[in-house]
């Protein structure tokens, strides 16, 4: 009931996703990593600039995303803390082409 009653934590919340998602966005965009558009908490990227798939190769680092049947040539990052999004963005471009 506190969660429902605190109106200040959903804008929070999205404020804190947007700015993830910026991050990432920016990066793939000065790796040259082609990324679909998103207002939500993931961000959908090609696969074909790494030379690992990156779901394997982010398992290497203790970083969970993921592929989809329906879409194999790309990968899906959920957007978390800050710091989890540099984590990911450092790894990320040990494994760029």
């Amino acid at each position: 009931m506190a969660c429902l009653k605190d109106e200040t934590f959903p804008e929070y919340s999205r404020k804190k996703i947007i700015e993830g998602r910026e991050l990432v966005c920016n990066a793939f965009d000065k790796m040259g990593v082609d990324y679909l558009p998103s207002s939500t908490n993931f961000v959908f990227f090609k696969n074909e600039k790494f030379n690992l798939n990156p779901v394997k190769a982010m398992d290497q680092e203790n970083i969970l995303i993921r592929n989809y049947d329906y879409a194999p040539d790309w990968s899906r990052v959920s957007i978390g803390t800050i710091d989890e999004m540099k984590t990911f963005v450092n790894a990320i471009g040990k494994y760029l082409e």
